[in-house]
């Protein structure tokens, strides 16, 4: 697991994300923590706030970071980065996520 805390978004996700999808409006970074245990706030870089509500204990974690339009997940050691094009995108995705993390 990277041990020093990433100044920035790029730095994280050269740390944890080695596969990236393309999708309209936001791309989805993927990777993993290499391990199996709970992805801490220090290792995210600045700006990121936990939304507590979709979280499901230690195993699924989830923060948003509004000035970077960036969702991030962590599942079972698995780590999802949303990055938005745009504030109506990111508006979407929240919205998704919190309807999907609702029921």
């Amino acid at each position: 697991m990277n041990q020093v805390k990433p100044r920035n978004l790029q730095e994280f996700l050269r740390g944890y994300c080695f596969q990236v999808e393309e999708r309209p409006g936001h791309r989805i970074y993927r990777g993993t923590t290499g391990f199996f245990g709970p992805l801490y706030n220090c290792n995210l870089p600045p700006g990121f706030e936990e939304v507590e509500e979709w979280d499901d204990g230690p195993y699924r974690r989830v923060w948003k970071n509004d000035a970077e339009r960036t969702v991030v997940t962590y599942v079972e050691g698995d780590v999802d980065v949303v990055v938005c094009d745009n504030d109506e995108t990111y508006r979407a995705t929240l919205q998704d996520m919190a309807e999907f993390y609702a029921g």
